[in-house]
């Protein structure tokens, strides 16, 4: 999981472009591909065997230099990625973010439906980043609909997956998300362990401080799970 590749900030969930370069090309070169949350959620629910060195990108806020920076240099590796959006601030600073030191932009919908149109996947993120582990059920499930319709509406396509706001969840957030999405992800750091719940899954949360060799390292190390083949899906059908 990434959030910004940006030359010009220095917070530690910000990666520079060289850095992030390195860590493409470092993947590229151990023979991983990446896939799409739609192949990923196949894979999750039985219906496509894993082909072993697959990775799941994900980036989440989608801000604008995903369009201006990243989306180029996953190009220049054939690699494509899944951007999860705050529905309410596209086009927008990062307002929402009161404890940041920086204002970034974040991706229009034209920028959004280019990417589209390019290969990019999309998940929905909720609408202003609100903690969902501090909400009412009332208010999950509007906020949920909310962004769901309005990324539906702008990409007209269904929106599977979603990504909790700051990572946090509680079995009542949990509940609600699988009503209305196929996949949730959390910020939790470590390996997938393909036997639990497709709504609450690990992503390895990258930051400036990653070489590509500790890239790779945690990856290999995810490689050693469990992963079920076309006989035995994640999640029974």
């Amino acid at each position: 999981m990434y959030h910004s590749v940006d030359e010009a900030l220095t917070a530690k969930i910000v990666v520079p472009p060289t850095l992030f370069r390195e860590h493409m090309r470092a993947l590229s070169a151990m023979g991983y591909h990446t896939i799409s949350i739609d192949r990923y959620s196949e894979i999750v629910y039985g219906r496509k065997a894993d082909s072993g060195k697959t990775v799941l990108l994900t980036f989440d806020d989608g801000y604008e230099d995903f369009y201006t920076t990243t989306w180029p240099i996953l190009q220049e590796y054939g690699a494509t990625a899944t951007v999860f959006l705050l529905s309410s601030y596209a086009g927008q600073l990062n307002w929402w973010n009161h404890k940041a030191n920086y204002l970034k932009r974040h991706l229009s919908w034209a920028q959004i439906i280019q990417l589209k149109r390019e290969g990019v996947s999309f998940g929905a993120h909720s609408t202003d980043h609100q903690n969902f582990a501090k909400l009412n059920g009332s208010q999950i499930l509007n906020d949920l609909e909310i962004s769901k319709r309005e990324i539906e509406h702008w990409l007209d396509q269904p929106i599977t997956a979603f990504s909790y706001p700051y990572g946090d969840f509680n079995d009542r957030a949990v509940d609600i998300v699988q009503r209305l999405f196929k996949l949730a992800f959390s910020v939790d750091q470590g390996s997938i362990d393909y036997r639990n719940s497709p709504y609450t899954i690990n992503r390895l949360s990258v930051n400036r401080a990653w070489t590509a060799d500790d890239l790779i390292s945690n990856l290999a190390k995810m490689d050693k799970d469990d992963v079920p083949r076309e006989s035995e899906p994640i999640v029974k059908p």
